[in-house]
């Protein structure tokens, strides 16, 4: 999982999905918040990755080069696609295992103020701002949200 997030969102002159631990946020989400036939359909997608591994090159993923990881890589990419023509309601690994990196990099501390512009305007949150008997909140001035 490792090699593959890494491999979807590589380290360049801006951090990659190793720097960003985005496989231990794939882990946790499949884990403990993907439905349970999207964690079937994940884990048996891995184990066909690393098969056609094996088959192809006589190797694990985390073993190829570059150029054979991007033609396994390619090959899944591909085969969702297909698939997904024919029944857009289809599950593969692949949309998944592409949005899960996206979400978890971007949404990681490293992603979100190492590549993303980060500017936490309006400057720091303060949730609990004591309020004086004549203060005036928010609904009580005529806003209405």
């Amino acid at each position: 999982l490792e090699t593959i997030t890494e491999f979807i969102m590589p380290k360049t002159d801006t951090p990659g999905a190793n720097d960003a631990l985005v496989h231990r946020f794939i882990d946790s989400a499949v884990n403990d918040v993907v439905e349970e036939d999207e964690q079937t359909i994940f884990k048996s997608g891995l184990k066909e990755i690393e098969t056609k591994s094996q088959s192809g090159f006589n190797k694990s993923f985390s073993d190829l080069d570059t150029d054979e990881m991007d033609f396994i890589v390619s090959h899944f990419h591909r085969e969702a696609e297909k698939k997904l023509k024919v029944d857009p309601d289809s599950k593969h690994i692949f949309p998944l295992l592409r949005q899960l990196t996206v979400v978890g990099f971007f949404t990681s501390e490293i992603g979100s103020t190492q590549v993303l512009r980060h500017n936490p305007i309006p400057g720091e949150y303060l949730g609990c701002v004591p309020f004086g008997p004549d203060d005036v909140m928010m609904a009580q001035a005529g806003g209405a949200y």
